[in-house]
Parts: structure tokens; sequence; C-alpha cells
């Protein structure tokens, strides 16, 4: 079983991410979880440190070395997939550099969503497909419904897309801070992104177009003063459930 977390950044994707595999595994379920690292944002104790130098060139230089490992290691697979090539060339014409680093991420993702799809274990993505569409989709004010719609066709399918809302001051709020964690260096990398408002918005308008192709999709909050617990609780009966009614199909 695959699931993937959607919404906007600072929205609380790997926070949830991380409680829900957690509450399954003390439930004895065997969980797979998959982070995505934001450069220059973990120490190795796990505390977030900005790493200016050591940040910049490794933004700069990783994305095209480790395209260019993963086309050595896989031939045809890396810029030449349909899944990579739609994808990135649904981005504004002429950002090389945003086209290279969605390449670099999209072979990974692959790379890890092929291990997910052999495997008996419930994988968990904080972000995947889907929220690769929201990007493209955020700085494209005049995308349509049947170009991100085109886009969730061609993409693998989730078991279950979990989008995840917070109120927008809370979101500016973590998005704040992410943004003194990088430093100056760092904040030069970041993606361009649109206001909370309207990548909320995106959020929700991606949900019912999943919805329209029959694609289960859950809800959840992760505003500040909530319970954390009583939103994971409520992934996990929905994901239970479905581990069960596959458990009886095998049967």
């Amino acid at each position: 079983m695959i699931l993937e977390f959607f919404g906007p950044p600072g929205s609380g994707k790997t926070t949830l991410a991380i409680s829900l595999a957690n509450h399954l595994r003390a439930a004895g379920y065997p969980v797979m979880l998959r982070l995505s690292a934001r450069p220059g944002e973990t120490s190795s104790a796990g505390a977030p440190q900005p790493q200016p130098f050591s940040d910049a060139f490794r933004r700069l230089v990783a994305p095209a070395c480790e395209l260019m490992f993963h086309v050595a290691k896989n031939p045809g697979a890396g810029g030449s997939g349909r899944v990579v090539s739609e994808l990135t060339q649904a981005l504004p014409q002429g950002e090389i550099f945003r086209a290279l680093r969605m390449r670099q991420y999209l072979a990974r993702l692959s790379n890890a969503w092929t291990q997910a799809a052999r495997s008996r274990k419930t994988w968990i993505f904080d972000q995947a497909y889907i929220q690769a569409i929201a990007s493209i989709a955020e700085v494209q004010p005049g995308i349509d419904d049947a170009t991100i719609g085109g886009l969730l066709d061609v993409v693998p399918h989730s078991d279950l897309a979990i989008r995840v809302e917070a109120p927008v001051k809370d979101i500016e709020s973590r998005i704040s801070r992410r943004m003194e964690l990088v430093g100056r260096v760092g904040r030069l990398f970041e993606e361009r992104r649109v206001e909370a408002p309207e990548q909320a918005a995106l959020a929700r308008r991606i949900d019912g177009l999943l919805g329209r192709r029959g694609r289960p999709v859950l809800a959840l909050s992760s505003a500040d003063g909530e319970s954390l617990d009583d939103n994971v609780r409520q992934a996990e009966r929905a994901i239970v459930a479905q581990l069960n009614e596959v458990a009886v199909g095998a049967g």
C-alpha cells in the first residue's frame, strides 16, 4: 500500500507522515517512511542547522551529479521517461535550474516508488507525485483543470492521497521559521512560491480533480494547538480499513 501527502509548504505534511508511521508501527503494521529532505535544514543529530556554503554548493551541483548518476545506472530512465518528460515540460520555459531539480527529484522518487510497488509493506511518502504537480501548477497561474488533470493521469497512483490543511496564519508562521533556519544563502535557492491562501486553494482544487477520477483522498488538519493524535488516528482508521479489505480479498 502506498500513501502520499500533499498540501501547501508548511502545512504539516512531514510531521503528520512521521506520526502516522509511528502509530501504524505501534499497531504492528510494517511501514516504510520516505521523507523529502530539505537540503541544509537538518544536521546529523536531526536538529535544523543552517549550512550556507555547503548548502549552496550542494543545491547547485547535486542535481546535475545525481541525475547523471541515475541515468548511468538506469539507461533510458533518467530524463526520457514519460512521467519525467511531461512534468518537466509543464514547467515555465527557460527555467533550466528548476527543470533540472525537478528531473533529479522525479528520478529519485521513481526509484523509491518502484521499491514501494514491489513491497508488501505500507509505504508513506510525505510528498510525492501529487505534490510535484502542485509545485508545477503554482508557478503557472493560468494553468487549467484539464492540464492538471492530464498530469494526474500520467503519474503513478497511490492507494490513498492525504491532503493536509492548516490555517493560513499557522502556515505563514512555519514558513517564516523555515526561512530563518536556512539562512540568507539558503533563501536564494528556495522555490518561488505563491501566498498561502492560493496554495491552499490549489490543494483543494487538486483534491477535487482526484475525486472526479475516483481516487481516494483524505483531508487532515494540522492547525497549531490541535491534537496531532486525533488527526493521525483518523488517517490510521482509514488505512487499516483499506488494509483489511486487501487482506480479505487476498484470502
